[in-house]
């Protein structure tokens, strides 16, 4: 059914109210307990005893798990150029497929700094819960300044034209033209370029808002971003605020911001400082009425929805380090830390005030008899005035056994049970830990399992990650661009790429440490050495071989140092075959030459009797031409020749017509006077 704005107003508000991660929840909870516990700081469950002067030490294992655990998970996705890959549909699309996983990564590691999103998005998914990060297309205006000297001033005219252009600056002066002066100009002009990115961003998990019933790994039915933003970007944006009402006070996200950075202070006075709720949601709705549910963008400021668009997919993707079925937000390494990381605190705090104790300790005085003053002066050589012998006497305080530092040391072990990150992970040594070599390497490689499933884990995201930056940029990149890509320029239109190629990450899973991996292909390269040898296998194969350890070794660019093989060069062959040769040479050379001079003789007849074919068809032209010269001067005599008889016989006509008039005339006259005379008497 299509919804009008006021009832999707409602459904918005309702799944925000009612969406995991919300202000209030369990897991906003979760999430700012997890916060505090990495920082250590003596706050909340961690709080310092009442009693003054005991001990506020807190224990980092949090912290120290979780900060040891992101180089292991991140070393996959950026020790290697070749983390992520696409892989064609069919075969006619490799070589495509590969130009266009090289521009990804360009976009990801480059243009939008992959390694501090890589950082951020893991480090948010380690320590609470989940991480969240945002694929979108972002259009922006570059100013670009551009300098004219010498323009005339129609084309001054001209150039601002242009609704895109706007001058800065502007200066007339004169000029001397075949000496005479003419006005130029020199101008600055700014001209407003309209561009578009892909962008990628992490997400604060404390803004991010999802479904009660999704599933992590499973498509989802509704997502939002609530963030705040001020009234002077909101208007910078476009966005008309007139009947929308600021907010006030504070929500659970700004705690937990809190917990891990200065917190936002607005200056309410300011009206360009006023703050705005913002919530850009993602919900499947049936808008059109085709009984289809379809995504849909609605951008809400406070309760007011501003867009509502449909598109193909939410931008978001995430990553949880260990996820549990049926459930979006799984466990974290934090939360299995922190029952290690209370007891330790305990236990820390207690040894501190034994310590402490120890080094001052109680002391019983007869009351009356002691200087208080003096005594609670402790400073080294000092005096304590008594009135009598036996006024004081220090009240022992009993040492730690070996029992406490063993319970001290079963909660280390027990943090490392649960996290699976063991103090062999963190490069200590092995001789100090273990006496064998064999044992440190086996406790080595169970607890890297659990980093591997981790890894595997956060490749499925990542993958996602760039399946939406594909998406992106075939949908919304408009013109092709220059870029370099294996060493070398070439034009990239993601509009002319086919809708087959898939995302594949390779995070080297299975393989051990880079010195397992290293010793294991140094293995290889010497068993193929014979084999290359005997021709057994190519030597290509042992080029790759040498790859993979330059790339254990941490070589990124391992191709430079191992280059494709080149094919082989043929053995020369024998002499007869070579004589042989010579000969069939020789009468090929022979042949050709004889051929070459019949030819070149062909060719010289052939150009004769085009030479001579062309001299007749000249001669026929001028033949031809005098001919229809001497037909032409003969029509313009005989046209003259009618003009002149034309031109006398029209005199002729003239002049008998004036013979005849004259007569005429004459017989008239004759004709007047006779009558004249018979009238007199």
């Amino acid at each position: 059914m299509k919804y009008s704005k006021s009832e999707l107003t409602a459904i918005l508000e309702k799944e925000l109210r009612q969406s995991l991660g919300a202000p209030g929840t369990e897991i906003s909870r979760i999430r700012l307990r997890n916060l505090q516990y990495y920082k250590a700081e003596a706050t909340g469950e961690l709080a310092a005893p009442d009693i003054p002067d005991r001990s506020s030490i807190v224990s980092s294992d949090v912290a120290d798990t979780v900060n040891w655990m992101l180089p292991s998970l991140l070393r996959p996705f950026v020790q290697s150029q070749d983390a992520m890959e696409c892989e064609p549909s069919s075969p006619e699309y490799v070589q495509d497929a590969k130009i266009a996983g090289e521009y990804l990564k360009l976009l990801f590691w480059k243009r939008n700094r992959g390694f501090n999103f890589l950082h951020q998005w893991f480090l948010d998914g380690l320590i609470q819960k989940v991480g969240f990060g945002k694929v979108f297309w972002e259009e922006y205006e570059e100013d670009v300044e551009e300098s004219y000297q010498g323009l005339l001033p129609e084309q001054v005219e001209e150039l601002l034209k242009d609704s895109d252009v706007e001058p800065v600056s502007q200066e007339s002066r004169e000029i001397m033209v075949e000496g005479q002066p003419l006005e130029v100009w020199d101008i600055t002009v700014k001209r407003v370029e309209k561009k578009g990115r892909c962008r990628v961003m992490g997400c604060p998990p404390e803004e991010m808002r999802v479904h009660p019933r999704s599933r992590y790994g499973e498509p989802l039915t509704f997502i939002a971003h609530q963030f705040y933003k001020t009234r002077a970007e909101l208007e910078a944006d476009g966005y008309d605020l007139a009947n929308v009402a600021a907010e006030d006070g504070w929500h659970m996200e700004q705690i937990e911001r809190a917990a891990t950075q200065t917190p936002w202070f607005f200056d309410q006075s300011d009206g360009e400082l006023e703050r705005y709720l913002c919530s850009e949601c993602y919900i499947k709705l049936d808008q059109d009425n085709d009984g289809i549910p379809e995504w849909r963008r609605v951008f809400m400021i406070g309760q007011t929805i501003k867009e509502d668009e449909k598109v193909d997919d939410h931008p978001f993707v995430f990553f949880c380090p260990n996820p549990m079925p049926h459930v979006f937000f799984g466990e974290c390494p934090a939360d299995q830390a922190l029952q290690p990381q209370r007891l330790r605190t305990s236990l820390m705090r207690a040894v501190a005030d034994n310590v402490y104790l120890s080094v001052n300790q109680r002391t019983g005085i007869v009351e009356g008899q002691v200087n208080l003053d003096d005594l609670l002066n402790n400073r080294p050589g000092g005096v304590v005035r008594m009135k009598s012998i036996g006024a004081l006497q220090p009240i022992p305080q009993g040492g730690l056994d070996q029992s406490a530092w063993q319970f001290v040391e079963w909660g280390e072990q027990w943090r490392e049970q649960r996290t699976g990150f063991t103090r062999y992970s963190q490069g200590l040594s092995p001789d100090a830990l273990n006496p064998t070599a064999t044992g440190v390497s086996l406790i080595t490689e169970k607890a890297d399992q659990r980093m591997e499933l981790m890894a595997r884990v956060a490749a499925e995201s990542v993958r996602q990650l760039f399946e939406k930056m594909m998406k992106c940029v075939c949908r919304y990149q408009n013109k092709a661009e220059q870029v370099e890509l294996f060493k070398q320029w070439m034009t990239i239109d993601p509009r002319e790429w086919v809708d087959g190629y898939h995302i594949h990450i390779n995070v080297g899973l299975g393989t051990g440490s880079k010195d397992k991996l290293s010793a294991v292909m140094s293995q290889i390269f010497q068993m193929q050495g014979p084999l290359v040898q005997g021709g057994a296998i190519p030597p290509q194969a042992a080029i790759l071989a040498a790859r993979k350890f330059a790339e254990g070794a941490g070589i990124t660019t391992p191709e430079q140092y191992f280059p494709d093989a080149q094919p082989p060069k043929e053995p020369p062959p024998p002499p007869q075959v070579m004589i042989k040769q010579m000969e069939l040479q020789a009468d090929a050379q022979k042949f050709q030459a004889e051929s070459q001079l019949t030819m070149q003789r062909e060719s010289l007849q052939a150009q004769a009797k085009q030479r001579e074919t062309q001299m007749q068809l000249e001669l026929q032209a001028a033949n031809d031409q005098r001919d229809a010269e001497r037909e032409l001067m003969k029509a313009q005599y005989e046209a003259q020749l009618a003009a002149q008889q034309l031109e006398l016989d029209r005199y002729k006509t003239d002049a008998d017509n004036r013979t005849k008039i004259e007569v005429a005339l004459i017989n008239q006259q004759g004709r007047a006077q006779q009558g004249m005379t018979n009238d007199r008497p």
